[in-house]
């Protein structure tokens, strides 16, 4: 009885299609001019991720025609988008029962033939993962059969009450089995169902008065929600799309046109509805390829029925892109919502990632933010959240208040537990009693639906997988900051063009790929191949402006000197430096940078301390310089002396250095979690003889060959290189790894003779301090934590750092301090991580705590020196940055320099930082033929303020 009627086939519905060519995405135009066949309801269509049009002609039987609600119903188990005969989009359609029925306009009933299209996209909401578990790699050759292709005549009051029955016997099995509530709604339910009567429509009246007289009156409109009584639970639709998962990039493109399309049409018909959604990368594309729905946005947006949050690029990842990434994503995230809507967003929406940086309430409030939204601590396995409203404080001091939905989910159902949730697992109900329910199909797109709308009128009352993309996303972000620095010099000095569109379109490239299920490695492998892609085109457009530039300078930069003729250095670090650089087979020579921003010097190859490698005895090797002596064996360190403290680094009878390997077999979550009870499997790996690599005045290094398994190796080389006056001197590691491995993980050990219940972990403007202990269960939560490029640990006097230059997994336990190298999950992506990889890290032995003698390393081992030629003699100076005067100067970093446009004049906004926690630095600066907006701090939108 939910239908009157329902007409299908010839000729009320006739069914032509035109299937695009391998795996292409068509556009409207392309392919509506193309020659369709006959085609009929059971047909499959296929492969995977495929695109097939249909051409819909619909003609109303004239006994439908004057029924209260006409729909389309189609169903082929996958996605779909209905388009009008003159190109626009109308709304999404989602197989499987989600989304399958497109109401028919008025202007249908006239008895005549109408034509619709349908585009047809052969995934699921959850792509194509075989066998229903959607985790698993997609299943390449999946094909999808049109079920369904009616005309269908609404039952309107039968929809109502079979809605009204779902929220009673919802709140029946919601309330406590002994209470009264429960009762009472059970009583309800029996009545309406004894009510019913088969074939009976004065039944369905029937059942309906019944249900009203437990849900009130008015539950049928909008209506309801008039009631003169302040709520306590907000519900706000919201379709949570991955802009990557499961799916690669260019479907995600067609989802937020299927998802949001269907939002403004649930608006038309439901005034109370109001719709949330986040990443500025989404609207983005809904302008380029949708402008018909972007335009419908904006009207609703206007209206304030729509409603723009987050204030960022995407719904990126916050544990591992750098301090100045994170400042992008807000940069470019708030240019565009103000740009395209007339203001910045106020609300940082970030419902799904995997962790949260300590930074994120300073940078929050710098891009004019003071809220934040998000529900991912409620799913912890070990320690459940203590609040869900709340003030967060960031390592400054800097807050916004944190509102965690008690329903402890993004994509509610809006059914009534939803709603009884949002009030009883709320935490902080002292503090304030409102609450907010989030509801609505999400991930993979969809957004609430009539069905969610109807039920809320009734409720009133990752840091170690796929590792090439995590090296990908570091070396971009040290590009651009080059590219940028460069270009901006270039642009003061020569009156060159500083290439704003190109650096745009870097940026805007590094920061999709920052996306919270790209950059932690928890995508299909299709989204990798998308962000290879990607990050090429970054990484040779920035080749190609730092060529333009290096002509300017009079330079051109070389991975081998034809000669060692006018070889120079370039540092962009801003600092006096001198490091080993190899400038041919087997010479090693010296490079060094003055102090200045950018500097351009000689590079040196004579005169320089001297160190050695020795073989003390079989097996057993000892490199050594002016600070350190390191003794190696099977590629393990087995002592590493500071000379200069007169200390051992090593703890007493151990080794460091150690590859150590873990059965990692998570519960569920494969590329996701790491579980506690990986540690237990722990298992040393045994390595070959150590023998000389590289025996030169400069440098010297030793190479290791280790056997994993019978399918993987890795090949180390450690490196000593000459000690410096003024720098310490560090031991280097560099390991090729061929890595073939099923659910393990790779880590490197070193056992240090240091002592503190805290480590120090680098992250975004800062450092974070973790316990080194298991004291209790939040302790042992931090079993594997999140830094940057460097991790340490120091007592009173001295300390140990461990550099990397593109990992982020690292653990601290007592003295134990441990890198995760390599994962191998199996799913959503069945060959992550698989084939060669080329890692380095380094050990940093250090007097006093942790200060710059690390700060600055860590950026100099992951931003090493530029080697050039010149065929002249260069003016140094024609490219040196202005001079600064630090006074109490401890630890500034210049993060950025990038030039705005403001019309007819330019400005140049740099960016400062002090990695001591608070502000010790006044900076005393000139930039000639230009304005400069300075900031000691970050000054984050101060180009839109001027």
């Amino acid at each position: 009885m939910l239908y009157e009627g329902v007409a299908s086939g010839s000729p009320h519905v006739e069914l032509s299609v035109w299937s695009a060519p391998h795996l292409t995405r068509p556009t409207f135009k392309d392919a509506t001019g193309r020659k369709f066949k006959k085609t009929s309801v059971g047909e499959w269509f296929g492969p995977s991720w495929s695109t097939h049009w249909f051409r819909v002609k619909l003609t109303i039987p004239p006994n439908l025609v004057k029924k209260e609600l006409l729909e389309l119903h189609w169903d082929a188990n996958n996605e779909g988008m209905v388009w009008t005969d003159d190109g626009k989009p109308l709304q999404g359609l989602t197989g499987g029962g989600e989304r399958i029925e497109w109401i028919i306009p008025d202007t249908f009933r006239d008895g005549k033939e109408h034509t619709i299209y349908i585009e047809m996209a052969c995934n699921g909401m959850f792509g194509n993962a075989p066998g229903g578990d959607s985790i698993q790699p997609p299943d390449p050759n999946k094909y999808f059969q049109l079920s369904k292709a009616d005309l269908v005549a609404v039952n309107v009051e039968a929809r109502q009450l079979w809605i009204d029955i779902w929220i009673i016997g919802d709140a029946a099995r919601e309330f406590p089995s002994d209470s009264w509530e429960q009762h009472k709604a059970l009583k309800v339910a029996i009545a309406i169902i004894e009510a019913f009567e088969l074939g009976n429509q004065d039944s369905i009246i029937k059942g309906r008065k019944i249900a009203q007289e437990y849900l009130g009156k008015n539950v049928s409109s909008s209506k309801v929600y008039e009631t003169g009584t302040a709520p306590i639970v907000y519900g706000i639709g919201h379709c949570h799309i991955d802009t990557c998962w499961l799916w690669p990039w260019a479907e995600t493109k067609r989802k937020v046109a299927r998802s949001w399309s269907n939002q403004c049409d649930l608006m038309d018909r439901y005034p109370e509805h109001r719709f949330s959604v986040s990443q500025a990368q989404q609207y983005k594309w809904l302008k380029q390829y949708y402008p018909y729905v972007f335009d419908r946005v904006k009207e609703k947006v206007k209206k304030g029925r729509f409603q723009p949050v987050g204030g960022s690029w995407v719904e990126h990842d916050t544990n591992m892109p750098s301090g100045e990434s994170l400042v992008r994503q807000f940069l470019y995230g708030q240019r565009f919502f103000e740009s395209n809507f007339g203001e910045r967003c106020r609300t940082f929406w970030l419902p799904d990632t995997f962790g949260y940086s300590s930074q994120l309430p300073q940078l929050c409030r710098l891009a004019g933010m003071t809220r934040f939204f998000t529900q991912k601590l409620s799913w912890n396995n070990i320690n459940k959240f203590p609040h869900t409203t709340f003030n967060w404080v960031s390592l400054d001091g800097s807050q916004v208040i944190c509102h965690m939905a008690p329903s402890e989910t993004y994509t509610a159902d809006a059914n009534f537990g939803d709603v009884k949730r949002s009030v009883t697992q709320h935490k902080s109900m002292d503090q304030d009693e409102t609450s907010l329910l989030v509801f609505g199909k999400g991930d993979g797109g969809g957004g609430p639906t009539w069905q969610h709308l109807e039920k809320l009128r009734r409720c009133r009352g990752m840091s170690d997988t796929v590792a090439n993309n995590k090296r990908n996303n570091r070396n971009s972000e040290i590009l651009l900051r080059d590219v940028e620095l460069l270009a901006t010099l270039a642009s003061i000095k020569s009156g060159y063009r500083y290439p704003k569109e190109k650096i745009d379109d870097m940026w805007e490239a590094v920061l999709l790929c920052q996306f919270h299920d790209c950059l932690p490695g928890s995508s299909i492998e299709m989204c990798y191949d998308d962000s290879d892609e990607l990050y090429a085109k970054v990484f040779a457009t920035g080749e190609n402006i730092l060529k333009e530039l290096e002509e300017i300078i009079g330079v051109r930069s070389f991975s081998q000197p034809r000669s060692k003729d006018n070889l120079v250095a370039m540092n962009t670090m801003p600092w006096h430096r001198r490091e080993v650089i190899s400038i041919g087979e087997g010479e090693a020579g010296v490079a060094c940078g003055d102090g200045q921003l950018l500097n351009i010097k000689p590079f040196k190859i004579t005169d320089t301390p001297e160190v050695t490698v020795k073989e003390v005895k079989s097996g057993v090797f000892v490199l050594q310089n002016e600070q350190l002596r390191v003794q190696v064996e099977s590629g393990t360190i087995t002592s590493l002396y500071d000379l200069k403290a007169g200390r051992e680094v090593i703890a007493k009878g151990k080794k460091g250095n150690q590859f150590v390997i873990f059965d990692d077999k998570p519960l569920y979550w494969q590329a996701w979690d790491v579980e506690v009870f990986h540690l237990d499997s722990r298992r040393e790996l045994s390595s070959g003889v150590t023998r000389i690599a590289q025996q030169d005045a400069h440098q010297v290094s030793v190479v290791t060959e280790t056997k994993i398994s019978d399918k993987s190796w890795a090949k180390t080389y450690i490196t000593l290189s000459a000690a410096f006056k003024g720098q310490q001197s560090y031991v280097e590691m560099h390991s090729e790894v061929d890595w073939r491995e099923d659910m393990k993980f790779l880590k490197v050990e070193f056992p240090v003779d240091i002592r503190n219940t805290e480590a120090s972990y680098e992250t975004q403007y800062g450092v974070v301090r973790r316990p080194t202990h298991y004291n209790t269960t939040w302790d042992m939560a931090k079993f594997e934590v999140c830094c940057h490029k460097f991790a340490d640990l120091s007592e009173y006097g001295y300390g140990v750092s461990i550099l990397n230059s593109s990992k982020y997994g690292f653990a601290t336990c007592g003295n134990l301090m441990r890198l995760s190298l390599l994962r191998a999950p199996k799913a959503p992506d069945a060959h992550a991580d698989m084939g060669r990889h080329h890692i380095r890290w380094a050990i940093l032995p250090h007097q006093g705590d942790l200060g710059s003698t690390t700060v600055r390393t860590a950026y100099n081992f992951n931003n090493p020196l530029k080697l050039a030629q010149s065929s002249k003699q260069l003016d140094a100076s024609a490219f040196k940055y202005a001079e600064m005067t630090f006074h109490e100067l401890f630890m500034l970093l210049a993060s950025s320099t990038f030039c705005t446009f403001f019309g007819n004049w330019d400005a140049i906004q740099r960016r400062q930082h002090g990695k001591a926690g608070k502000r010790l630095v006044a900076l005393c600066e000139e930039i000639p033929d230009g304005d400069c907006l300075s900031s000691p701090g970050i000054g984050l939108l101060a180009y839109l303020e001027v």
